[in-house]
């Protein structure tokens, strides 16, 4: 089953950038994050495409889930008290938990975004330490908006102590890890493979790029990732972030 992580943002490429990933990838389950609702023409494509959709609103962290497998259990809104700018919903597919998640775009650390945004990655480790044991099948996918690494980032010397590079969003994700969960993707990626990038940079380059795009995955799913890759978008079409996908074994 190859999964698709996107913050596909708002910008007018989307429905073609969106078709060229359906058309090249097919992906059997999407979980996209936008600033925006997805407009008629977006859902019109997946519909084409033979997915089912579900959304979540959240906190203005708008959400879309689509799978060409059934849905059950379906949570819109799993933390309800998320900040603005950020969301989670969850769903069953093909017998696994898959959440999509959002945190928030912020600027500088001195804006209160920023701590809202620590504490909605402490309310995410949080829950899902509370609702899953080693052996449950999990997955933690969206955009997370921290880059855990010194080569997930293209200057450590300029972003250090900067937002999405700070040692207390590393705190958050340690504390991530801590709950089981594992960094699905990183493995299968050459080092410096970036999702998103910076004002100035260029999406597909290491110009201002870093990896804030994740997939996370409990113990129990480690052994079933067959891929994963970061796939930017042709030239013309540009996004400040590229999906990122990954592939799960369902008969392991």
């Amino acid at each position: 089953m190859k999964v698709m992580t996107w913050n596909i943002g708002s910008s007018p490429e989307a429905r073609e950038s969106l078709e060229v990933m359906l058309s090249e990838h097919e992906p059997h389950v999407i979980c996209l994050q936008h600033r925006t609702a997805l407009n008629s023409l977006l859902v019109e494509l997946l519909s084409e495409h033979g997915y089912e959709l579900e959304y979540s609103t959240g906190a203005g962290g708008l959400l879309t889930m689509a799978s060409r497998q059934p849905f059950s259990l379906v949570e819109g809104d799993v933390i309800p008290e998320f900040p603005q700018g950020a969301g989670i919903m969850s769903a069953v597919i093909a017998g696994i938990r898959l959440y999509n998640v959002l945190l928030p775009t912020v600027s500088h650390t001195t804006e209160p975004e920023f701590e809202s945004k620590l504490k909605a990655c402490h309310k995410i480790g949080k829950l899902l330490g509370q609702r899953h044991g080693e052996e449950d099948a999990f997955v933690l996918a969206g955009s997370m908006m921290i880059a855990p690494l010194p080569d997930d980032v293209w200057s450590v010397d300029t972003m250090k102590d900067q937002v999405s590079y700070h040692p207390l969003e590393h705190k958050e994700w340690a504390e991530l890890l801590a709950q089981g969960l594992h960094d699905g993707v990183k493995p299968y990626l050459p080092s410096r493979t970036f999702t998103a990038w910076a004002p100035g940079g260029e999406n597909g380059s290491e110009s201002r790029g870093m990896r804030l795009d994740h997939f996370l995955v409990s113990g129990s799913m480690v052994e079933r990732i067959g891929d994963g890759a970061v796939h930017s978008l042709p030239e013309g079409q540009g996004a400040h972030h590229a999906p990122v996908f990954m592939t799960l074994d369902l008969f392991y």
